[in-house]
């Protein structure tokens, strides 16, 4: 799960000797020629990979790996209701040097949610970045949720996350990503930090959405501008790929008249995309989960009960 856990790392069979042979532990010299160990931190790997397939009338799992602090669970659901998976970082959160890796396969006809136990933590870092990167692949005929709860980011804290998005034929595609800045309650503020979080879209191997978010340095006082998020702390992005997507756009325009803060959407070339700023993370959470509720037509997964 961890690397780097010790300072002395075994690194194999010494082949004179045939014992096991340790590392030492890495060593600088500072101004005066002295030397001084340099410290080695611990930092979480995970990786997991979910396909899923068509059985009668149900959506199962037909290929499951996972390692390291990247877990996949599956919660009890109905016949006949898409199925739920539930992803789990043991890490607890992510800090500089993490990296998690998930990819998932929706073949034709099947129907999938994937979620987060809970909002991801990104912690502060000593200068590298966490990395998270996420593949997913929709066949056609098939239909995909990814309903990520919040990122909470934190003072200081380095992110560089990717989400690759490919759809075939009639594929549907939803997904959320949301993040929160500090936590109002707990006092907490975003001074500085550096954040990149990139979103593709393929219909048929044509790009047909691409969108970065990137902020780096005083981070407060770049997303506090009136022309970004103002006076509010928190911020997500809904995306609806499907063929009925430019149709639901007033459905879904009338459903974000009773956001807790400010959205917006637009619809065009079979896709929907709607943007959300509020004054906390409670306010953005509870507004998502009304919003999607509806515009789902079925309760939003346990986890994000609120």
């Amino acid at each position: 799960m961890y690397e780097n856990s010790s300072l002395y790392e075994p690194t194999g069979d010494d082949p004179e000797s045939g014992t096991a042979t340790r590392s030492l532990p890495p060593v600088a010299e500072d101004a005066g020629g002295e030397t001084r160990l340099q410290a080695q931190f611990q930092r979480c790997k995970g990786e997991g990979v979910l396909k899923c397939r068509l059985d009668g009338t149900s959506t199962v799992p037909s290929d499951i790996y996972q390692s390291g602090s990247l877990k996949i669970r599956f919660p009890n659901a109905r016949d006949g209701a898409p199925l739920e998976a539930v992803m789990i970082n043991l890490g607890g959160g992510l800090t500089g040097g993490d990296k998690l890796s998930f990819a998932a396969f929706v073949q034709p006809g099947a129907e999938a949610v994937l979620t987060t136990q809970a909002c991801e933590k990104i912690y502060r870092s000593l200068g590298t970045p966490a990395v998270v990167n996420v593949t997913l692949d929709v066949s056609d005929g098939a239909a995909l949720e990814w309903l990520g709860q919040p990122t909470i980011v934190f003072d200081g804290g380095h992110l560089r996350r990717r989400t690759s998005v490919a759809l075939s034929g009639t594929a549907t595609f939803l997904g959320i990503e949301a993040f929160i800045f500090g936590r109002e309650a707990m006092g907490e503020s975003v001074q500085r930090g550096d954040l990149t979080d990139c979103w593709e879209i393929r219909r048929d191997g044509d790009l047909i959405h691409t969108d970065t978010f990137a902020v780096a340095g005083n981070v407060s006082q770049t997303l506090g501008h009136p022309a970004a998020l103002g006076p509010n702390r928190a911020m997500a992005t809904l995306r609806y790929v499907a063929t009925d997507a430019e149709a639901r756009l007033e459905e879904l325009r009338d459903l974000l008249s009773d956001f807790p803060g400010r959205a917006a959407a637009s619809a065009w070339n079979g896709m929907l995309i709607a943007r959300f700023a509020a004054r906390d993370g409670y306010d953005l959470t509870k507004g998502i989960h009304h919003v999607l509720d509806r515009f789902r037509n079925t309760r939003m997964p346990a986890v994000w009960s609120i």
